[in-house]
């Protein structure tokens, strides 16, 4: 059963947790039309670095903390003891990464510039390589913080919290830009500024809340939890930025920019995805905990299939609304070229709603050495596939990666968890559909060469709607009427 609270809380988790995304969408357009495409290209790398920072000094400590939450949450000294000891963890842990990066910072910035870019520009580590530093530390303590709201079904400090963070980090980063255009010094301070606000937040909250009670006992739980995560994130940002990285070293931060722009417009699916995923998980780890069933109950199956649902009737619209929008706000006419890619890299995201569940029933069976072998087997697949194909195709051959990398994920997850969890899906919602719309994507890819790229995008969105509201009609209707019911059940 599905109900209005159920849909009032994955409004504000959709929404407002996805405001961080939602920021860089909102400035988008700005960076692109206030900083050089070269310097855009610069900061998208340096984007990337305060990503790695951020994982290396959370440590996955966030995970460990929220989904040993539920384990807890009956019994508020042991919720006091596991809270204090993740907080005090990450503080500290935070600090030493902190001093170690400024330490070897220069160094490493100057091999970076030497040796793996031909650009001719040097990236220096201070000022703006020290403030990634900085500011990775404070987010990683405000997502902490932020996941554990979520945990507890506290969307009212959820919603204060992430807001100030979105209107510090706009309004910063906004005042910068105009002040110093054609400058990293707005987008930057935009970003650690903003940061420093956050962290002082969360660490009240934490100190409010629940103190800090350090047990030295749950050490090893904390490392035999976290590790596994801890590289299994380190090989998803290898994922998630080695194309950005591999564009600079064989062609230019020109293109690092395109690539990084048309990328970052994906953002908006991401922030639709990412919300409904924090609102689903709570419902969907409850159900699994009462149940005590390594498979999936037809409830459960609900939640993925609306999902899934959901991104198929998203996706063809962002494909075919972004190109018309974005030109109205972008004047660098240089990024535009992305367009004709933006169908071949969005498909990838209908996949999400699978991966999903398979992600979610490894963590809730707390298998997380599994997660780390299968985004193993992708970063293996995306080094390989990226290098070849940016070498040997470019810009163009960075798009295509993307895309690959998907249903490569998609498959490995499915041989790997089979065996350890009974999905009891319905295959043709949650696979045969968004392959359906990847083989018609490479069919229609072509044309884009030769015709208009809007009369190709609405055709797009006819398919794959007409297609979604045949196969999901059920989970629509019923979405539908929650609207206006107070509650109701998916037959």
């Amino acid at each position: 059963m599905i109900s209005r609270s159920f849909l009032k809380s994955s409004l504000v988790y959709t929404v407002i947790g996805a405001l961080p995304l939602a920021s860089s969408l909102i400035l988008l357009p700005f960076y692109a039309n206030y900083l050089s495409t070269s310097d855009y290209g610069i900061f998208c790398l340096f984007v990337g670095f305060t990503a790695l920072v951020q994982i290396l000094a959370n440590i996955a400590i966030d995970h460990y903390l929220v989904y040993h939450y539920y384990d807890s949450q009956d019994n508020h000294e042991k919720v006091k003891r596991l809270v204090g000891t993740s907080v005090g963890i990450l503080l500290v842990w935070g600090i030493i990464i902190t001093l170690i990066f400024s330490i070897l910072g220069p160094q490493l910035f100057n091999f970076y510039t030497t040796h793996l870019t031909k650009e001719q520009a040097h990236i220096s580590f201070f000022p703006f390589g020290f403030f990634c530093i900085l500011t990775a530390f404070f987010n990683s303590f405000f997502k902490t913080c932020t996941s554990l709201l979520i945990a507890q079904q506290k969307p009212v400090q959820f919603f204060w919290f992430n807001v100030s963070n979105f209107i510090l980090t706009i309004g910063i980063s906004l005042g910068g830009l105009y002040l110093f255009p054609y400058s990293l010094t707005g987008p930057m301070y935009g970003r650690l500024l903003s940061g420093v606000v956050i962290f002082i937040i969360a660490l009240i909250s934490f100190l409010v809340h629940f103190g800090f009670v350090f047990d030295k006992s749950l050490l090893k739980s904390i490392y035999k939890y976290c590790y596994p995560l801890f590289f299994n994130f380190n090989v998803l940002w290898i994922i998630a930025y080695l194309s950005v990285f591999i564009i600079n070293y064989y062609v230019s931060t020109d293109d690092v920019a395109i690539y990084n722009f048309i990328i970052s417009a994906t953002l908006l699916i991401e922030f639709m995805q990412s919300g409904l995923t924090s609102a689903i998980y709570p419902k969907v780890f409850t159900l699994w905990t009462r149940e005590k069933s390594n498979s999936n109950s037809p409830e459960v199956n609900i939640y993925f299939n609306a999902y899934t649902g959901i991104t198929l009737l998203v996706v063809p619209l962002f494909v075919f609304v972004i190109p018309l929008i974005v030109p109205l706000v972008v004047k660098n006419k240089s990024f535009y070229y992305g367009f004709t890619f933006l169908l071949l890299i969005s498909v990838g995201f209908t996949f999400r709603g699978i991966q999903n569940m398979y992600y979610s029933s490894i963590l809730y069976l707390k298998k997380t050495k599994k997660i780390a072998k299968i985004n193993l087997y992708t970063l293996i697949f995306q080094i390989i596939v990226s290098t070849v194909l940016i070498m040997k195709f470019g810009l163009s051959g960075a798009f295509w990666a993307f895309l690959l990398v998907k249903p490569f994920q998609t498959l490995v997850y499915y041989f790997e968890t089979k065996k350890m969890f009974r999905y009891n899906m319905n295959y043709k919602k949650q696979m045969i559909v968004p392959f359906v719309y990847t083989a018609f994507a490479l069919v229609l890819f072509p044309f884009y060469f030769k015709y208009n790229i809007h009369v190709l995008n609405f055709i797009q969105l006819v398919f794959m709607w007409s297609i979604t509201f045949l196969v999901y009609k059920n989970e629509i209707i019923n979405f539908y009427k929650t609207l206006i019911q107070k509650n109701f059940s998916l037959k």
